[in-house]
């Protein structure tokens, strides 16, 4: 699970919509989760937050 905190996230918006991004560098856990997500046939990803 990657959970960033509130101030780790960049949120704005533009004509195409709401985005957000967090960007950091991933440690070996975050690298093992993101390569067995890319390794599976089906995916499911889970937000949780408020809106906006």
């Amino acid at each position: 699970m990657i959970t960033p905190g509130f101030s780790g996230v960049d949120r704005d918006y533009d004509v195409g919509g709401i985005w957000e991004r967090y960007d950091v560098t991933p440690s070996a856990d975050d690298l093992d989760m993101i390569r067995t997500i890319i390794a599976s046939d089906k995916a499911i990803l889970r937000y949780s937050g408020q809106q906006y």
